[in-house]
């Protein structure tokens, strides 16, 4: 479960109530997937950052998504102290390499190579006392030792074959040597010279796993991903069973794909490869940076086709990607610009005509005149996504918009304002991809994404009422 979830306004998105509904269910990989399509549609929502944060399968996930929480909203008690607490689990593990699943001596690898030594420290001992006990046993008389007297002359004496315990002990000082300095390379060939000696030491497998994991992953971190792939590869050999083994080569694998097809100009599948390791790992080598030129490069391409209901979701996941740049945005000047010409005014005197709409009672009155025409429910933005208050007038009218950024359809649309590169405006409950119309529960409340939402019905007889030029007032 959540233990910081979102208050009941900023869950009031159905998408984000699903994923919270999900993690207090118990069903982690559900929340997440909902959560990383709900902060695709709302990149400015610290809340579910924090939860997608709590929710993540590693360390590493976990400190880039708090970090996002935290740079949205400084002043989050509860983001601050979950990224504080990230970075200090992961500066207490990288200070002392621990390989059982970490980087240090891995399970029962260290147990056994100090029993090994134990037992070279005592086995002349044990031998003595053994032979005593057996002849002792077979009758044979067994002299008392004799005293202890110097020598003239020391007597040479055969060098004992060391044992396994001692041959794998002589080894141990420099494989934590090299544990310690994350010389992963080093710390492969002395394991390999252990297996060497016996395949079967115990802990040596577990060992060697860990050891290439861990070199995978500094690997990646240093962008050589094609080396880490071929490092996953061996780590898989010796314990394929190991999740982190099977999902490291999948994730390289992908990732190699995405930059194959990048560096051949295939941009529309580069872009669908990487972002899929996006999705999952965000700073993953140089994804990020490589998924954001595919993406502008696939826009430019799909223009130059006349594709430009394709460049617009394009240049709509660019600029989610990297929210600061105006390449995407300029782009999206353009392309909107082509995609929905300025319908013609149709000519008519609009006076007494007043559209209404109170936020704080989340009802909509048209006027004519003193005459109150309609009164409806509507749903204006969520917190954050609040639809502004002013005085307006209908720019434009379109019988079914296309919302490229959500995938929605939005029938009976009239445009009011923009906001950035977005307009928003009044329209009917959105379609999904799937043909599924959503938030119909839902009016009366805030819900969407910054315009204002009537049931389809009234959305159409608004849409037949109203002309381009009608006024609108938004107020609380």
């Amino acid at each position: 479960m959540i233990s910081s979830t979102p208050s009941p306004q900023q869950s009031a998105d159905p998408l984000l109530s699903q994923a919270l509904a999900a993690a207090d269910a118990g069903r982690r990989a559900q929340a997440r997937t909902l959560l990383k399509q709900f902060v695709r549609q709302q990149p400015d929502h610290a809340p579910a950052w924090l939860a997608l944060a709590k929710l993540a399968p590693e360390p590493r996930q976990a400190k880039t998504y708090a970090r996002q929480a935290v740079r949205l909203d400084p002043r989050n008690v509860q983001a601050v102290r979950f990224l504080r607490q990230v970075e200090a689990q992961q500066a207490a593990a990288v200070s002392r390499p621990r390989l059982a699943r970490s980087t240090a001596l891995p399970r029962g690898l260290g147990v056994w190579l100090l029993l090994g030594l134990l037992s070279v420290a005592v086995s002349g001992f044990v031998i003595q006392a053994w032979t005593t006990l057996s002849l002792a046993q077979a009758g044979t008389p067994v002299a008392p030792a004799p005293p202890v007297s110097p020598a003239p002359t020391a007597t040479p004496t055969a060098t004992p074959t060391p044992s396994v315990p001692q041959r794998v002990g002589e080894r141990l000082p420099a494989l934590y040597e090299a544990w310690e300095a994350r010389d992963w390379p080093s710390a492969a060939q002395i394991l390999h010279g252990v297996a060497a000696i016996d395949a079967q030491y115990p802990g040596l497998r577990d060992a060697q796993c860990d050891t290439y994991l861990h070199w995978a992953r500094d690997l990646v971190a240093d962008d050589q991903v094609d080396e880490a792939y071929r490092t996953y590869r061996l780590a898989y050999r010796v314990c394929h069973e190991q999740v982190g083994a099977s999902n490291g080569k999948e994730l390289a694998l992908l990732y190699l794909a995405g930059q194959w097809r990048y560096a051949k100009g295939r941009w529309e599948s580069a872009a669908q490869a990487l972002q899929q390791v996006y999705d999952i790992e965000p700073d993953y080598a140089r994804v990020g940076s490589l998924l954001y030129t595919s993406y502008v490069s696939a826009t430019h391409q799909l223009v130059s086709d006349g594709r430009l209901v394709q460049a617009q979701d394009m240049a709509e996941a660019a600029q989610a990607i990297a929210p600061e740049s105006t390449e995407p945005q300029e782009l999206l000047k353009q392309i909107r610009a082509q995609l929905v010409p300025t319908p013609t005014p149709v000519p008519r005197r609009v006076a007494g005509q007043l559209i209404e709409v109170n936020v704080s009672e989340q009802r909509m009155y048209v006027w004519d005149g003193d005459r109150l025409v309609y009164k409806w429910l509507c749903s204006t933005g969520l917190p954050g996504r609040d639809t502004a208050p002013g005085r307006y007038s209908i720019l434009d009218k379109i019988p079914e918009a296309w919302a490229g950024t959500w995938a929605l359809r939005m029938p009976y649309w009239m445009g009011i304002y923009w906001s950035g590169t977005l307009e928003n405006g009044i329209h009917a409950l959105p379609i999904n991809s799937n043909g599924v119309t959503l938030w119909g529960g839902y009016l009366g409340s805030r819900a969407s994404f910054g315009c204002i939402i009537l049931s389809t019905e009234n959305a159409r007889a608004l849409y037949n009422w109203a002309y381009v030029g009608t006024p609108v007032w938004i107020h609380y």
